[in-house]
């Protein structure tokens, strides 16, 4: 812990492998549905606060093997490596997230979407941002996996915080190694567990409140 006199706005925390289990208080905040199941986490988490300036939280995170679950089973996590930067921000009435994830290895499911993440490094940012009490928008979703996956798009969420629009153009250069690390929870509920995928494919989906508008292949 650090709250320096040449900058008093700012409170930096140091953790070195502490066990998710002892920052749940913290962890709730940045996500309240979320339940973090196991593993460490280590890094750094600044806290500014400036008289005339945004109040941020700026954290940088290494995490291993963390797990973590929702309480309605909608998403699931486990063995989770790699970096999370996340940057939430507050001015005024404006509120933004911008957040970061570099993995290398571990797994998750949300819904039907299942990935296997590889060891090498997969990127994924995530932008959101709102005014006041209106709903949060999504101008910026971006998940590149080289030479597997590429996907960049924005989306908007309802008064409930479920996706009401979206906006994806999507890129799959080798499906033969996207099957099993971003196809299978499709694949194996449609009857094709054993499907053998080659080649690549690209497609542009639009979604408008919550109605498929438009999917291109």
């Amino acid at each position: 812990y650090e709250n320096s006199t040449a900058s008093p706005d700012i409170t930096r925390i140091e953790l070195q492998k502490i066990p998710v289990s002892w920052l749940k208080a913290y962890l709730a905040g940045l996500w309240k549905d979320g339940n973090w199941t196991s593993g460490n986490m280590g890094g750094r988490i600044d806290v500014i606060t400036p008289e005339k300036a945004p109040f941020e939280v700026i954290t940088d995170l290494q995490l291993n093997d963390v797990g973590l679950e929702t309480p309605d089973g909608w998403l699931a996590a486990a063995a989770m490596n790699g970096r999370l930067r996340l940057n939430y921000r507050e001015l005024g009435n404006k509120t933004s997230i911008n957040t970061r994830y570099t993995a290398n290895g571990g797994e998750f499911l949300a819904q039907g979407l299942y990935v296997l993440f590889p060891k090498s490094p997969v990127d994924v940012e995530v932008r959101m941002q709102k005014t006041g009490a209106s709903h949060w928008q999504v101008p910026l979703i971006a998940w590149e996996d080289d030479k597997v996956l590429s996907l960049k798009g924005s989306a908007n969420l309802d008064t409930k915080g479920a996706m009401s629009d979206l906006n994806l153009d999507v890129k799959f250069p080798d499906l033969a190694i996207a099957r099993d690390r971003y196809l299978s929870g499709f694949l194996a509920p449609a009857g094709f567990p054993d499907l053998i995928l080659s080649g690549g494919t690209q497609a542009k989906i639009k979604i408008n409140n919550q109605q498929l508008e438009q999917l291109e292949v």
